[in-house]
């Protein structure tokens, strides 16, 4: 397969695009589209006349007088055609309910794309979150770099210990294996990513945007949530068609027991009769004196109700699911926003006042390490952040069956 190339970092929407282009679960989607528009086509089919021919005689000669053209042999030819013509509108029952099942495929497929965009996204951002995480790794280590460059100098003029350039030299070597980490789990995301994207990008290049959606919290409170997913959502409008396409199966087998009619002409061309050739109408059923459909009319009403069941049950997740969602959401907002209004600032400024004290000799180098050490922390807790509260709002978004930024 031959792979996609872009000359900038991709972000969302690009991936989007790359993913509906190559990928195996929608097209098998499609497929169960197809299937239901050709169910639709054969529910919509007359069912075909039968004709039939049939000659008698052909060993009767007796009362033959010699005349050469057939029609003057003694045969008799029996030409029939009929037509069923079903009654109680069996077949509108069967074009309503296939149609039916075609529009409830067609919400399947909606719900199956928003579904695969979700785990797309979920993927897509936590490579963003590993390249931040080997951004602030490969910040960590310049900077202790740089401060071992320093006290190797002031340890080659007496300045400082033995012991005192060992632990920063530790520290350079501990922050060396944390990049090296880093690199690793940001390649396994890349594989994560290429993968739902059948490897259209080589994973060894693929490289997103490092930047996170800004979201807020939903203007309507949770249960005003809830009522617009129950409205919404393709999957429930789904099974709610799928009750209808049940109920119409149902009308179908109870009205099986109504007698269809077949409705006959016939001509006959027989020699040896007065009247040679004549012509006639018939009409026939079938009359349920035994089968009366009961077995098909109870599978139909189980059917439903087992429908009703699932929608039920459907319903009941949604609740939960938005409730969960939503608490989520304000909680990993919540956390968000404490960073970015007070952590981060004082972070920033915690270290840098650490690396000026540190030169001009008013603090310890352990001190400066712890410093280092919380700033990283902070900021690596600070991109989980942003990544859990970008995860909590697509999963609120897929609970009440939206897409995108809200």
């Amino acid at each position: 397969m031959p792979k996609t190339v872009f000359s900038e970092d991709l972000t969302e929407q690009s991936v989007v695009d790359l993913f509906l282009q190559n990928n195996l679960p929608l097209l098998a989607g499609k497929m169960q589209i197809a299937l239901s528009q050709a169910q639709v086509l054969v529910a919509k089919q007359w069912t075909n006349p039968s004709l039939s021919l049939s000659v008698s005689g052909l060993g009767d000669t007796k009362s033959w007088d010699g005349g050469n053209s057939y029609w003057d042999r003694p045969y008799n030819n029996n030409l029939s055609i009929s037509q069923l013509i079903e009654t109680a509108g069996k077949r509108q029952l069967r074009i309503e309910g296939a149609e039916i099942g075609e529009q409830a495929q067609n919400l399947l497929f909606v719900d199956l794309l928003r579904s695969l965009k979700r785990d797309l996204l979920t993927a897509y951002y936590l490579v963003v979150m590993n390249q931040q995480r080997v951004a602030i790794y490969d910040e960590i280590l310049q900077q202790l770099n740089e401060v071992s460059s320093a006290n190797f100098l002031r340890f080659k003029a007496g300045d400082i210990s033995q012991t005192e350039f060992s632990r920063i030299e530790l520290a350079v070597l501990k922050a060396k294996t944390d990049v090296e980490q880093a690199h690793l789990d940001l390649d396994v995301s890349r594989q994560q990513l290429a993968e739902i994207l059948a490897y259209r990008l080589s994973p060894d290049h693929l490289k997103v945007l490092s930047k996170f959606p800004s979201y807020h919290l939903p203007q309507s409170p949770a249960p005003k949530l809830i009522s617009k997913a129950l409205d919404d959502r393709p999957d429930i409008q789904a099974a709610r068609l799928t009750i209808e396409q049940q109920q119409k199966q149902l009308d179908y087998a109870q009205v099986q027991k109504i007698p269809d009619v077949v409705v006959g002409v016939q001509y006959v061309h027989d020699p040896s009769a007065t009247l040679r050739d004549s012509a006639g109408v018939g009409i026939g059923m079938t009359i349920p004196l035994w089968h009366q459909y009961q077995g098909e009319v109870e599978q139909a009403r189980v059917n439903k109700r087992l429908s009703e069941v699932a929608l039920n049950q459907l319903e009941q997740q949604i609740k939960t699911q938005v409730n969960q969602a939503y608490s989520q959401f304000q909680q990993k907002d919540r956390v968000l926003a404490r960073f970015n209004k007070e952590v981060i600032g004082r972070a920033k400024q915690v270290r840098e006042s650490s690396v000026f004290a540190y030169q001009q000799g008013a603090i310890s180098l352990l001190e400066l390490l712890d410093a280092e050490g919380n700033y990283r922390n902070t900021m690596l807790d600070y991109t989980q952040a942003l990544y859990d509260q970008t995860i909590a709002r697509l999963n609120l978004n897929y609970a009440i069956g939206e897409e995108g930024n809200n």
